[in-house]
């Protein structure tokens, strides 16, 4: 299966669930916590930081109750580019009671314009899979270790530690 065919399906399933959850009986999600976050990004090689907002609960009757939205914008500099990132991932903590940390799984749709020193700029839509884990630091304040991976014409892999305040 090429490239493009295998991007165009991820996109394509991350867009059925995105418009699954119509707006007839969806609850209005609320700003549980915002946050910073910096890393390392591959495909391009980069140093990367910025922010994001988790809201929550989103979806309908039935969905599961700690399923959040968490937008989030990032700039990334190296490998000859200069490069912004606008994401929209669905985040769904798992529930672990026996760990000391706080597991999460995740899926959303992410945007990439990069400009490049020498060829100009690109931008790209794809899907990202992420995962992670967070520790409480304080009563208001989570500390967390993410990776992503990118399906389409977006970063490859990007490893991030962040904190938020609730």
């Amino acid at each position: 299966m090429s490239f493009a065919r295998t991007s165009g399906c991820a996109i394509l399933s991350a867009a059925a669930l995105l418009l699954q959850a119509g707006p007839t009986t969806a609850t209005p999600p609320t700003i549980l916590a915002y946050g910073i976050r910096a890393g390392l990004s591959r495909g391009p090689d980069q140093v990367t930081a910025g922010g994001f907002a988790r809201l929550g609960p989103v979806g309908q009757k039935g969905w599961p109750a700690k399923f959040h939205l968490r937008p989030g914008l990032d700039a990334g500099v190296g490998d000859g580019a200069f490069s912004m990132t606008a994401t929209a991932d669905f985040i769904h903590p798992v529930d672990a009671p026996s760990l000391a940390v706080l597991p999460h799984l995740g899926v959303g749709l992410t945007l990439d314009h990069s400009r490049w020193k020498d060829s100009g700029t690109r931008t790209g839509l794809g899907v990202s899979i992420l995962g992670g884990l967070g520790v409480d630091l304080a009563p208001f304040k989570r500390g967390t270790v993410e990776a992503r991976v990118g399906l389409g014409r977006i970063t490859d892999l990007r490893l991030s530690v962040g904190v938020s305040f609730s």
